[in-house]
């Protein structure tokens, strides 16, 4: 029976893996560089689905906005979309969000290891939550802003939810805390035969 467990607990984190490499392909965005004309694109139309201002798309291809048109086929470039206050907030939601698929996993292969007694499964959580909570926003901190969330950044992030959960659940096997067992043998003295 444990081992089916640790298989599908094992399952469970490849979809959930999977998942966020998938949830935050879409996050990247979209050729910040250049963009290929299409046929019957027009600079509104184009600035628009890139996110910038027309204005800037003509200022970044050194064109006058009022003379300008597009030829199907030639490479334009765009300017990098400035971040807004959603933005920033959608990046901490989603970075957030991948830390504590982290931290979970952590702490569910912790538990299934016999790794973390219930009797502090509750304050093991809460320790490796407040550490992995510091280390985010520290490491945000350090590397300033970063404007999307790239697979690779959520991996980042997710493994680092991890490690804290592992670091606490074997801080608390080191330190002696284990599952309290039932005595073997008799313990009512009057029981006992001689």
């Amino acid at each position: 029976m444990r081992r089916f467990l640790l298989y599908l607990m094992a399952v469970i984190m490849l979809a959930l893996t999977v998942a966020l490499g998938w949830w935050t392909l879409n996050l990247q965005p979209p050729d910040a560089r250049t963009y290929r004309v299409q046929p019957g694109d027009t600079p509104a139309e184009v600035a628009r689905d890139l996110g910038v201002a027309e204005t800037e798309l003509a200022r970044a291809n050194g064109m006058d906005i009022e003379k300008w048109t597009l030829v199907p086929g030639t490479e334009i470039l765009v300017p990098e979309r400035p971040q807004t206050a959603a933005d920033k907030l959608g990046f901490h939601v989603l970075g957030l969000g991948c830390m504590l698929i982290g931290l979970l996993a952590g702490l569910m292969l912790a538990i299934a290891a016999g790794l973390l007694p219930s009797p502090v499964r509750g304050q093991a959580a809460a320790m490796a939550l407040v550490l992995a909570l510091t280390s985010y926003f520290f490491s945000r901190a350090v590397l300033g802003e970063v404007d999307w969330l790239s697979p690779q950044l959520a991996f980042e992030i997710a493994k680092d939810g991890f490690a804290w959960a592992a670091v606490v659940a074997l801080l608390a096997r080191a330190i002696g805390i284990r599952e309290a067992r039932p005595p073997e043998g008799p313990t009512d003295v009057a029981n006992v035969s001689p």
